[in-house]
């Protein structure tokens, strides 16, 4: 499901003919799920990386305030 959903190609083999029943049916609801699964996508996108943020001295972490006063107190 999650191959359908993110427009990935995909195979199923399962011994179990309910399980393949139940598959497909699921597969062939996925238009059901895609604006929930495009709303989760698009809160994933990388904007900047972490080092992109390191070089521009940029946020890096929760810690990284508390780290440079304390550099600068030393």
């Amino acid at each position: 499901m999650a191959a359908k959903l993110l427009g990935s190609n995909y195979v199923g083999i399962d011994i179990s003919k309910e399980y393949i029943k139940d598959a497909k049916g699921r597969i062939s609801n996925h238009l059901h799920y895609d604006e929930i699964v495009g709303e989760e996508v698009a809160k994933h996108i990388v904007e900047r990386t972490f080092k992109d943020r390191k070089n521009n001295n940029a946020n890096t972490g929760k810690y990284r305030s508390i780290l440079l006063s304390q550099v600068k107190l030393l």
